[in-house]
Order: C-alpha cells, then structure tokens, then sequence
C-alpha cells in the first residue's frame, strides 16, 4: 500500500474527487486528501480540512472565505497545503501526489507539487493543458506530468469519467514504479541543444568511459530553469560543462528559449568547475515561423523544425549576450576555463552550406559575441580559441582534455 496525496478544493471538485479517491483505494493505496476550498462548504471532509490548512497557513477559514477575490484567497491555502505535503513526505507518507481542476484548481496543486523533490510521481489533470504558456506555468522545474481534461471538470459524466479513471490507475501505478538506485559515479552537468549535439554527445562519451555520470540539458529555456537548482542542490555534482548559452541571448531579446535572468549563476556560487563554451550563443530562437515577433521577421530565421526557428543576432546584440556571460562568470568562485571555437558556434554557421553562413560572415555576429565575451572576461578567467568547429571531433577532446585538467587541479 502506498500513500496518494489529492491536493483539491473540496467546495468546487468534491464529487470528481471522491470518484477519483475511490478508485485509487481500489488499488489497494491510501488516499490523503488536503482541502483548500475558499469559497464555501466542502463536499466531503478531507483528511486535512479547510478549517486546518486554513489554520497552518496562519489564517482562519472564516477570513479567507471573506477575501472576495479567489486566486487571494486560495493562495492562503495554498501556503498551509505546501507546508502539510512537505510534513508528509518527510514522514514518508506520500508516495505520490495528484491534482484535478481548471485554472484555480491547477494553480493550486502545481504550487504544491513544486515543494516536491524531482522523481516523486505528480499527476494533475487540467483543462488548461492545451493553453500556449500554461503548460510551462504548472510545470516549472519539476517532472509534472500533465493529463489534458478533454471536457470542464464541472461534474461527472461518460468523458470526465472516463479521463478521471485513466489518471487515477496512472497514478496508482506511478507510485509502484521501483525507486533507481543512484549510480554512485560524479555527475557532471553538460548543457547542448539539436545545433550542437555531435559536441555535446562525443562529450557526453568520452566522460562516461572515464567513469562519470552525465546529465545532460536540453537548453530552450526549461533546460536552463531546471539545471540551476538541480546544480544547486544535488550534492553528487561535481562540475558543469557549458555547451551552448543561448538562453542568455534569448533572455536579452525576447527569444522562446528564454530560461530567465538567474542562468549561468548556480554553478559559480557553488564553486563547482566550469568548462564554458558559448555554443550557438550568437542565436536566439522561436517556435513556429508564426510565433517570430514583426519586429524580426526581416533577421536572419531558419525553421529547424515546426517548432524551432533560430535567428541570428546582430552584432551589437551579439556583443550584448558575449559580455552578459563573462559578467556572470566573473562572478563564480570556483575554476573557470573558455574554450571558444573560432569557425562556428553552432550547425547554423561555420561551414560552407550552411543555412547562416554567407550572412554570418558578412555580419560578423560571432565574432562580436567572442570579442563581447573577451572584452568583460576577468583576467583569471583563462580563455582558449581554438581553430575549429564546435561540431568537430578535435574540439569536443579538447574540452574534456579542459575538463579534466581543472578536475585535477580542484582535487
């Protein structure tokens, strides 16, 4: 028997939850249900009642059910169901999590399920699934799954049924899945993306025969927002290979790969060895060619896939992302190298063919970013350009020759 934890408002999906509840039982686990519902009655008790997460968040029920504004009041409650989950976990009563609702409801349990460390199953059936930016919204850096509702989850019925049922036998199942045993090797955190993949896989290679665990990044924007609490808080990290730093451009100007302002920061406060190389770097990308902004469907685009679309930066723009990234490498306090590959960042670029070559050399946007990244460099910061591809073979040893260099010299 395993413990499931439905974090709900019990006022507003309390016969959805009871369905769901009952069938999970019916699998043979134990159901824990936390009610946050702010706007009225409960359909049914949980087994901690809106009165209690009212009472842990530092409130009373009465109180919040008089904010006449819901998304204020449930995020009260939201502050007593984080405090609860987190108890019981630590307990070890909650073997996996699951959520039900529209918009409140979604928001509420997602927030939850972030308090979660990383391979504990989380299940929220939303019908916001299907909204452009929702998706990245309830999921943040945690492995949420997300199951889209098809119909409102306002009632039972031969579609909600139906869905409801499928999520909660998911959900019992994940609970069951067998807990991997770490590896026990150092991991180093290696970050590519499609444009630089032969680098960042003959990386990943040539490392895993020297005895290391590698987790790799997929650097669009999540990638980025997942790896710096990951490099922050999992203690087998050991070092960090930078591969491709586009999500600093995107950042800068409004690109989709855009993992926010707190990139390339985690690794350097932990003073944990960083190998940087600015891959793809002078790029920013959108999805569909539909989603480029008017302002820059005249740049440079390339439509990788439907839903990649590089662009190449201007110089200027360029020089901008090059001088961000050794503004926050400045900062690190533990070993630091670039390693900078002088005939292309990326398959975009570089070599003859390739769909931005005769306009990059014209412009000289990789060049900017390189002399961008050189100018605001600290002088500890050693600095090797190398005349290669990044995508070539001889690069990619140099940098794990890089690597285990400062992997040496730290131990």
């Amino acid at each position: 028997m395993k413990n499931i934890v439905i974090v709900v408002t019990l006022d507003t999906k309390g016969p959805e939850t009871k369905y769901v509840k009952e069938l999970i039982e019916g699998q043979g686990h134990r159901v824990i249900v936390i009610d946050g519902a702010c706007m009225e009655g409960s359909f049914f008790e949980g087994d901690y009642s809106a009165e209690y997460v009212a009472r842990i968040s530092g409130s009373k029920l009465e109180e919040v059910r008089a904010i006449p504004e819901a998304g204020a009041a449930l995020k009260i409650m939201e502050k007593g169901a984080k405090i609860i989950a987190k108890e019981l976990y630590e307990r070890g009563e909650l073997d996996g999590i699951f959520g039900l609702g529209g918009g409140m409801n979604s928001t509420f349990a997602s927030a939850v399920m972030k308090e979660l460390p990383v391979g504990v199953p989380k299940l929220l059936v939303s019908t916001k699934v299907g909204d452009p930016e929702s998706p990245q919204f309830y999921v943040g850096d945690k492995d949420i799954t997300l199951m889209p509702s098809i119909a409102d989850i306002a009632g039972l019925n031969k579609i909600t049924n139906q869905i409801l049922a499928n999520a909660a036998f998911a959900i019992s199942n994940m609970v069951n899945a067998p807990k991997i045993d770490k590896s026990g090797k150092p991991t180093v955190v290696l970050t590519m993306i499609g444009l630089t993949t032969a680098f960042g896989l003959r990386v990943k290679s040539i490392l895993e025969e020297k005895g290391y665990e590698v987790v790799v990044f997929h650097a669009m924007g999540i990638g980025g927002r997942c790896l710096e609490p990951f490099v922050a808080k999992d203690p087998d990290v050991v070092a960090v290979i930078e591969g491709c730093l586009w999500e600093i451009g995107n950042f800068l100007f409004g690109g989709m790969s855009n993992a926010g302002p707190h990139r390339l920061i985690e690794a350097g406060k932990k003073g944990l060895p960083q190998v940087i190389v600015p891959g793809a770097s002078a790029y920013i990308a959108f999805r569909g060619l539909e989603t480029v902004p008017e302002k820059y469907k005249n740049r440079p685009l390339h439509e990788h896939n439907p839903k990649a679309t590089p662009m190449l930066l201007k110089p200027d723009e360029a020089k901008i992302a090059g001088e961000t990234i050794a503004e926050r490498l400045n900062k690190a306090t533990g070993p630091v190298e670039v390693l900078i590959p002088t005939r292309g960042l990326g398959s975009l670029t570089g070599k003859e063919g390739t769909p931005f070559y005769k306009i990059e050399k014209e412009l000289g946007s990789e060049k900017a970013l390189i002399e961008g990244l050189k100018s605001k460099l600290s002088k500890n910061i050693p600095v090797k350009e190398v005349e290669a591809h990044i995508n070539d073979p001889k690069f990619a040893d140099l940098v794990v020759e890089s690597f285990m260099r400062i992997r040496r010299q730290r131990s």
